[in-house]
Protein backbone atom coordinates (compact mmCIF):
# COMPACT_ATOMS: atom_id res chain seq x y z
CA UNK A 1 0.00 0.00 0.00
CA UNK A 2 1.49 3.54 -0.92
CA UNK A 3 2.82 5.37 2.15
CA UNK A 4 0.16 8.56 1.12
CA UNK A 5 -2.79 5.98 1.65
CA UNK A 6 -1.75 4.57 4.50
CA UNK A 7 -1.20 8.23 6.16
CA UNK A 8 -5.14 8.43 5.33
CA UNK A 9 -6.26 5.85 6.81
CA UNK A 10 -4.06 6.18 9.39
CA UNK A 11 -5.49 9.58 10.11
CA UNK A 12 -9.20 7.93 9.56
CA UNK A 13 -8.61 5.73 12.12
CA UNK A 14 -7.12 8.38 14.86
CA UNK A 15 -10.39 10.49 13.71
CA UNK A 16 -12.74 7.76 14.36
CA UNK A 17 -10.83 6.64 17.62
CA UNK A 18 -10.91 10.22 18.80
CA UNK A 19 -14.38 10.53 18.20
CA UNK A 20 -15.21 6.93 19.81
CA UNK A 21 -13.29 8.34 22.88
CA UNK A 22 -15.14 11.13 22.99
CA UNK A 23 -17.88 9.72 22.53
CA UNK A 24 -16.93 7.23 25.61
CA UNK A 25 -15.97 10.31 27.67
CA UNK A 26 -19.27 12.14 27.20
CA UNK A 27 -21.59 8.97 28.18
CA UNK A 28 -19.24 8.26 31.18
CA UNK A 29 -19.05 12.05 32.49
CA UNK A 30 -23.13 11.95 32.17
CA UNK A 31 -23.11 8.69 34.00
CA UNK A 32 -21.13 10.03 36.69
CA UNK A 33 -23.32 13.46 36.99
CA UNK A 34 -26.02 11.42 36.80
CA UNK A 35 -24.43 8.80 39.89
CA UNK A 36 -23.37 12.53 41.87
CA UNK A 37 -26.64 13.70 41.58
CA UNK A 38 -28.54 10.57 42.59
CA UNK A 39 -26.20 9.79 45.69
CA UNK A 40 -27.08 13.81 46.28
CA UNK A 41 -30.39 13.59 45.91
CA UNK A 42 -30.67 10.61 48.50
CA UNK A 43 -27.89 12.65 51.19
CA UNK A 44 -30.19 15.20 51.37
CA UNK A 45 -33.10 12.51 51.83
CA UNK A 46 -31.44 10.86 54.70
CA UNK A 47 -30.40 14.25 55.91
CA UNK A 48 -34.20 15.64 55.95
CA UNK A 49 -35.32 11.80 57.04
CA UNK A 50 -32.60 12.41 60.57
CA UNK A 51 -33.91 16.42 61.48
CA UNK A 52 -37.29 15.20 60.84
CA UNK A 53 -36.68 12.20 62.95
CA UNK A 54 -34.73 14.72 65.59
CA UNK A 55 -37.80 17.51 65.67
CA UNK A 56 -40.43 14.50 65.82
CA UNK A 57 -38.54 12.98 69.15
CA UNK A 58 -37.96 16.46 70.41
CA UNK A 59 -41.52 17.10 70.49
CA UNK A 60 -42.17 13.70 72.14
CA UNK A 61 -39.84 14.61 74.88
CA UNK A 62 -41.11 17.38 75.58
CA UNK A 63 -44.99 16.57 75.41
CA UNK A 64 -44.11 14.00 77.64
CA UNK A 65 -41.69 16.09 80.40
CA UNK A 66 -45.24 18.99 80.08
CA UNK A 67 -47.60 15.71 81.24
CA UNK A 68 -45.26 15.78 84.03
CA UNK A 69 -45.28 19.42 84.85
CA UNK A 70 -49.37 19.37 84.58
CA UNK A 71 -49.05 16.06 86.82
CA UNK A 72 -47.09 18.14 89.36
CA UNK A 73 -49.68 21.23 89.31
CA UNK A 74 -52.69 18.85 89.61
CA UNK A 75 -51.67 17.09 92.34
CA UNK A 76 -50.80 20.62 94.64
CA UNK A 77 -54.35 22.03 92.97
CA UNK A 78 -55.83 18.84 94.86
CA UNK A 79 -53.60 19.51 98.54
CA UNK A 80 -55.09 18.63 101.08
CA UNK A 81 -53.31 21.43 103.71
CA UNK A 82 -54.23 23.94 101.06
CA UNK A 83 -58.10 23.26 101.18
CA UNK A 84 -58.11 22.87 105.79
CA UNK A 85 -56.68 26.86 105.12
CA UNK A 86 -58.75 28.19 103.55
CA UNK A 87 -61.42 26.60 106.10
CA UNK A 88 -59.26 27.72 108.80
CA UNK A 89 -57.02 30.73 107.95
CA UNK A 90 -54.06 29.77 111.06
CA UNK A 91 -50.48 29.96 110.80
CA UNK A 92 -50.48 26.49 111.86
CA UNK A 93 -52.37 25.36 108.81
CA UNK A 94 -50.10 28.17 106.30
CA UNK A 95 -47.02 26.62 107.90
CA UNK A 96 -48.27 23.29 106.54
CA UNK A 97 -48.54 24.46 102.92
CA UNK A 98 -45.16 25.88 102.84
CA UNK A 99 -43.55 22.91 104.44
CA UNK A 100 -45.59 20.62 101.52
CA UNK A 101 -43.60 22.82 99.24
CA UNK A 102 -40.63 23.02 100.48
CA UNK A 103 -40.48 19.31 99.95
CA UNK A 104 -42.00 19.41 96.68
CA UNK A 105 -39.35 21.67 95.83
CA UNK A 106 -36.30 19.91 97.06
CA UNK A 107 -37.79 16.80 95.39
CA UNK A 108 -38.57 17.85 91.96
CA UNK A 109 -35.79 20.31 91.80
CA UNK A 110 -36.88 22.12 88.36
CA UNK A 111 -39.57 24.39 89.63
CA UNK A 112 -37.85 28.27 90.55
CA UNK A 113 -41.07 29.16 92.52
CA UNK A 114 -43.83 27.33 93.63
CA UNK A 115 -46.68 29.86 94.88
CA UNK A 116 -50.30 30.11 95.85
CA UNK A 117 -52.34 33.37 94.89
CA UNK A 118 -55.45 34.44 96.28
CA UNK A 119 -58.52 35.85 94.15
CA UNK A 120 -56.98 39.46 94.45
CA UNK A 121 -53.47 37.78 93.20
CA UNK A 122 -51.57 38.38 96.57
CA UNK A 123 -49.55 35.72 97.10
CA UNK A 124 -50.09 33.66 100.32
CA UNK A 125 -47.93 30.77 100.42
CA UNK A 126 -44.38 30.61 98.68
CA UNK A 127 -41.13 28.53 98.10
CA UNK A 128 -38.45 29.60 96.03
CA UNK A 129 -36.31 27.22 95.23
CA UNK A 130 -32.91 29.13 95.20
CA UNK A 131 -30.42 27.24 93.32
CA UNK A 132 -30.92 23.93 95.78
CA UNK A 133 -31.38 25.61 98.56
CA UNK A 134 -35.64 25.93 98.62
CA UNK A 135 -36.65 28.07 101.60
CA UNK A 136 -40.13 29.76 102.31
CA UNK A 137 -41.04 33.55 101.57
CA UNK A 138 -41.91 35.47 104.84
CA UNK A 139 -45.23 37.08 104.99
CA UNK A 140 -43.84 40.43 104.70
CA UNK A 141 -41.85 40.07 101.49
CA UNK A 142 -44.73 38.11 99.55
CA UNK A 143 -46.05 40.34 96.27
CA UNK A 144 -49.40 41.46 94.40
CA UNK A 145 -49.46 39.66 91.14
CA UNK A 146 -52.45 40.97 90.26
CA UNK A 147 -51.32 42.78 87.34
CA UNK A 148 -49.12 40.35 86.03
CA UNK A 149 -50.94 38.38 82.66
CA UNK A 150 -50.12 34.86 84.11
CA UNK A 151 -52.64 35.58 86.86
CA UNK A 152 -55.49 36.83 85.33
CA UNK A 153 -55.02 34.17 82.31
CA UNK A 154 -54.97 31.47 85.07
CA UNK A 155 -57.80 32.73 86.94
CA UNK A 156 -60.01 32.69 84.15
CA UNK A 157 -59.65 28.77 83.76
CA UNK A 158 -62.21 26.08 85.34
CA UNK A 159 -61.02 23.40 87.24
CA UNK A 160 -58.16 20.95 85.78
CA UNK A 161 -57.17 23.17 82.83
CA UNK A 162 -53.72 24.41 82.79
CA UNK A 163 -52.41 27.85 81.89
CA UNK A 164 -49.04 28.03 80.20
CA UNK A 165 -46.91 30.72 79.65
CA UNK A 166 -44.49 31.82 77.01
CA UNK A 167 -40.90 31.59 77.36
CA UNK A 168 -39.69 35.10 78.68
CA UNK A 169 -37.80 36.39 81.53
CA UNK A 170 -38.84 36.33 85.43
CA UNK A 171 -39.79 39.32 86.85
CA UNK A 172 -39.17 40.45 90.51
CA UNK A 173 -40.33 43.39 91.94
CA UNK A 174 -40.64 44.78 88.69
CA UNK A 175 -37.39 44.21 87.19
CA UNK A 176 -36.02 41.68 85.07
CA UNK A 177 -33.92 39.18 87.32
CA UNK A 178 -30.47 39.71 86.78
CA UNK A 179 -28.73 36.96 85.91
CA UNK A 180 -31.74 36.21 83.56
CA UNK A 181 -33.91 33.43 83.93
CA UNK A 182 -35.71 32.19 81.25
CA UNK A 183 -39.08 30.72 82.68
CA UNK A 184 -42.22 29.79 81.77
CA UNK A 185 -45.63 29.57 84.60
CA UNK A 186 -47.99 26.72 84.66
CA UNK A 187 -51.31 27.74 86.84
CA UNK A 188 -54.14 26.40 87.34
CA UNK A 189 -57.21 27.54 89.78
CA UNK A 190 -57.75 26.06 93.12
CA UNK A 191 -61.16 25.35 94.54
CA UNK A 192 -62.28 24.82 98.35
CA UNK A 193 -64.31 21.82 99.17
CA UNK A 194 -67.53 23.24 98.56
CA UNK A 195 -66.17 23.79 94.70
CA UNK A 196 -65.68 27.59 95.24
CA UNK A 197 -62.68 28.94 92.97
CA UNK A 198 -60.27 30.72 95.43
CA UNK A 199 -57.04 31.48 94.04
CA UNK A 200 -54.46 30.00 91.86
CA UNK A 201 -51.72 27.66 92.52
CA UNK A 202 -48.79 28.46 89.99
CA UNK A 203 -45.09 26.88 89.16
CA UNK A 204 -42.47 28.47 87.55
CA UNK A 205 -40.65 26.32 85.69
CA UNK A 206 -37.09 26.81 84.88
CA UNK A 207 -36.51 27.57 81.02
CA UNK A 208 -32.78 26.84 81.36
CA UNK A 209 -34.41 22.97 81.53
CA UNK A 210 -36.10 22.99 78.35
CA UNK A 211 -33.65 24.07 76.65
CA UNK A 212 -31.19 21.68 77.91
CA UNK A 213 -33.94 18.81 76.88
CA UNK A 214 -34.08 20.20 73.19
CA UNK A 215 -30.58 20.77 72.80
CA UNK A 216 -29.54 17.35 74.23
CA UNK A 217 -32.22 15.19 72.51
CA UNK A 218 -31.19 17.41 69.33
CA UNK A 219 -27.36 15.68 69.39
CA UNK A 220 -29.48 12.55 68.07
CA UNK A 221 -28.47 14.23 64.30
CA UNK A 222 -25.25 16.20 62.58
CA UNK A 223 -25.87 20.21 62.80
CA UNK A 224 -27.09 22.39 65.78
CA UNK A 225 -30.75 22.92 67.38
CA UNK A 226 -31.92 26.53 67.18
CA UNK A 227 -35.00 27.27 68.85
CA UNK A 228 -37.59 30.59 67.99
CA UNK A 229 -40.50 32.06 69.46
CA UNK A 230 -44.11 32.29 67.28
CA UNK A 231 -42.58 35.94 67.22
CA UNK A 232 -39.26 34.88 65.56
CA UNK A 233 -37.25 36.04 68.28
CA UNK A 234 -33.97 33.50 69.13
CA UNK A 235 -34.64 31.53 72.07
CA UNK A 236 -31.18 29.28 71.46
CA UNK A 237 -28.76 29.84 68.95
CA UNK A 238 -25.29 28.15 68.47
CA UNK A 239 -23.52 31.47 68.20
CA UNK A 240 -24.90 32.51 71.88
CA UNK A 241 -26.13 30.54 74.95
CA UNK A 242 -29.54 31.54 74.77
CA UNK A 243 -31.72 34.59 73.40
CA UNK A 244 -31.93 35.74 76.73
CA UNK A 245 -28.09 36.01 77.42
CA UNK A 246 -27.52 37.93 74.32
CA UNK A 247 -29.43 40.91 75.73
Amino acid sequence: MPVREREKLYKQSLKTFLLLLLCLGSLLGVMILVFYQVQTENNDQRLCEAEQHSVNLQREVLRNHFTSIFSDLLFLAGQEELKAYLDEDSSANLNLINSEYLTFSANKKNYDQIRYLDLHGLEVARVNFNNGEPASVLKGKLQSKQNRYYFADTLKLNKSEVFVSPLDLNIERGKVEKPYKPMMRFGTPFYDRTGIKRGIVLLNYLGSDLISIIRDVGTVVRGQTMLLNADGYWLEHPEAVSFFGGI
